[in-house]
């Protein structure tokens, strides 16, 4: 725990792979920082060095302020479920005393839809710009693990909110292991500068079309879990 915290500074919680104990050496160290609100910018001084001193890294930090973390709560929204179900508090208080619990998760067909979309862009941006496969195929890892997490709440036991949930999904994944693990690696490359995957243009056109029809059967079964079809 971290102690000796300034005033303003409400929680500090890890999230991420990291809380989940799933994180590898290209893992960020992911922590979230809640502020009273009308504090200010607090300096990341405050808490920046001694996390990185208690765990070896240096952290990227997510600096929320209590009015906006109490929204995403009070939305429903699948990311303050993450931070409910995995987050692990290493400073201050709980977050179910200063946010209370999450509302239900009920935009899953319309966030899925909306990663499609982003998806299908895809195409008409690489037919334009062929040398951009590595930040395109990045693009389309995080549509396919983030439909996936969105699916996971009503298709799954437990949401998943992991690097690999389309395969924690109850429905065959249409991309392979090999594939997948080129799509996170040019994510890296792409947010990170690490050494970038061989990619074609048409790597990324067959790898969307498979995302497309996966995604339209996941779609299909939320669909039918939620009555609507």
């Amino acid at each position: 725990m971290i102690n000796g915290l300034p005033p303003s500074i409400l929680n500090v919680s890890l999230f991420g792979s990291t809380s989940r104990s799933d994180n590898d050496s290209n893992s960020d160290l992911d922590v979230l920082v809640v502020v009273a609100n009308g504090t200010g910018k607090t300096p990341p001084d405050a808490v920046s060095e001694t996390i990185k001193h208690q765990f070896g890294k240096p952290p990227s930090l997510s600096w929320y302020g209590l009015r906006k973390i109490k929204a995403l709560f009070a939305g429903g929204d699948l990311f303050a479920w993450h931070l409910h179900l995995e987050s692990q508090l290493i400073g201050g208080h709980n977050l179910s005393q200063i946010a209370g619990i999450p509302a239900d998760y009920t935009s899953a067909l319309s966030d899925i839809n909306d990663l499609r979309k982003v998806a299908l862009s895809v195409e008409k941006t690489i037919s334009s710009c062929p040398e951009n496969a590595v930040f395109e195929m990045g693009i389309l890892y995080v549509c396919a693990r983030n439909i996936a997490m969105s699916a996971s709440w009503r298709l799954s036991p437990r949401p998943s909110f992991g690097r690999y949930s389309p395969f924690d999904l109850p429905l065959s994944f249409s991309i392979d292991r090999k594939t997948y693990e080129m799509m996170i690696q040019s994510r890296m490359a792409s947010q990170r500068g690490t050494a970038p995957p061989e990619v074609s243009a048409d790597q990324v056109l067959e790898t969307q079309q498979r995302l497309l029809v996966w995604s339209q059967r996941v779609m299909t079964a939320v669909e039918r879990v939620e009555g609507r079809t």
